[in-house]
């Protein structure tokens, strides 16, 4: 690979990502807010081990307090609240997010000049659900939007997700085989489950599909072993601690969704409505990939869980199996904006009805995240 080759990638990637600095720039100014104001989540996230022992943190029963342990100790040993370590660690979540898209989208549509890719890549990371009040009255409530920016566990998980789909997607991992890969991708995914386990449990049921359909387990071992074992030590703390808050897995149908939203199925639609259009219009033109088949078989998992798995006790409100849906459909949302963009064919009715709803989705979301930056309560409009 010549150095005029690899001098010309770099400047494509550092360039994509100051165009996408028109978007990531605000959303770490948001962060910043949701910090030093205490916003809600914020506030609940470091009351969990403020001032706490790692053992009392534990005997909380609640399964991802790594993070927000190491994130307390350093606050300690670097002498600063713990809001900037809150604030530092989760803007480099962020940035780290859209660095692994830009990867990802030069991987996919190399075609695309700086100037594509970078706003393709901060346009995914605002894309909301589509706002129609007369279905749902909030933006993101009730309805899950990728734009969870209130919730730092989410936004700290994010990369991880995108990291370990990229390398999937790269390496064609859902139907070929690579051990090398295969275990770099074990390790990512077992660090992704401590920081959240909610991917987890969502591409772990998805390799166990495939490895029933190529009848060969071999590769679910080598990329799910480490992350279930870690699951298996995130149960036990979870459900047999003495915590308060103890409670089980349920199984029951949305009931916990229900409590946000009285039209379910049209939360939904308004989430996908993009994805699945920008679907069909690749379908039409023979242009759906094993990628975009693969992702989509994340999405529907994790929105199963959403709909079908709760806890029960305090947490039944919680929603705390949603997450994985969150975070994946930010990733196919960004996949399949690329993919729409990369078929440079010509403006039918169709495409031309898709582009207006990827437009709605747009609209939406930064309007969801302006606000956000005005101050308003991202659970309450």
């Amino acid at each position: 690979m010549s150095n005029t080759f690899i001098t010309k990638k770099r400047n494509i990637f550092l360039r994509s990502l100051v165009w996408s600095s028109f978007f990531w720039l605000p959303l770490v100014c948001l962060i910043y807010m949701n910090c030093m104001n205490e916003s809600p989540d914020y506030k609940a996230h470091m009351a969990f081990v403020y001032g706490k022992t790692f053992s009392e943190i534990v005997s909380s029963g609640l399964p991802h307090l790594l993070v927000h342990y190491l994130l307390q100790q350093s606050s300690l040993l670097l002498g600063v609240k713990l809001e900037w370590t809150f604030f530092i660690y989760t803007a480099i979540s962020i940035i780290a997010l859209f660095v692994i898209k830009i990867r990802l989208g030069n991987y996919l549509n190399p075609n695309l000049n700086e100037k594509q890719l970078g706003l393709i890549v901060g346009c995914s990371s605002v894309m909301g659900a589509i706002y129609l009040k007369i279905l749902n009255p909030f933006h993101y409530l009730g309805i899950w939007s990728p734009l969870a920016y209130h919730n730092p566990t989410t936004i700290w998980l994010k990369p991880f997700a995108a990291l370990i789909v990229f390398l999937i997607l790269k390496n064609h991992l859902y139907k070929d085989s690579n051990p090398r890969k295969e275990y770099l991708i074990s390790f990512i995914l077992a660090a992704a489950t401590l920081v959240k386990p909610n991917f987890t449990i969502v591409i772990i049921p998805a390799f166990f599909i495939l490895s029933i359909m190529e009848k060969d387990f071999r590769k679910f071992f080598r990329l799910c072993l480490p992350a279930t074992a870690i699951l298996v030590l995130q149960f036990l703390i979870t459900f047999t601690s003495a915590s308060p808050s103890k409670s089980k897995v349920i199984f029951t149908l949305a009931k916990p969704w229900s409590v946000y939203s009285n039209h379910i199925f049209f939360a939904i639609f308004q989430n996908l409505l993009g994805p699945v259009l920008i679907t069909i219009y690749l379908y039409k033109n023979k242009k759906l990939k094993m990628d975009a088949k693969f992702l989509w078989l994340l999405t529907l998992i994790s929105l199963c869980q959403g709909l079908f798995m709760a806890e029960s006790g305090p947490r039944f409100e919680g929603m705390n199996f949603i997450w994985g849906y969150v975070v994946i459909v930010e990733i196919i949302f960004f996949y399949l904006i690329n993919q729409f963009f990369k078929e440079a064919s010509r403006p039918t009715l169709f495409r031309k009805i898709t582009f207006t709803v990827i437009l709605w989705h747009f609209c939406s979301g930064l309007y969801f995240v302006i606000g956000n930056l005005r101050g308003w309560n991202p659970l309450g409009f």
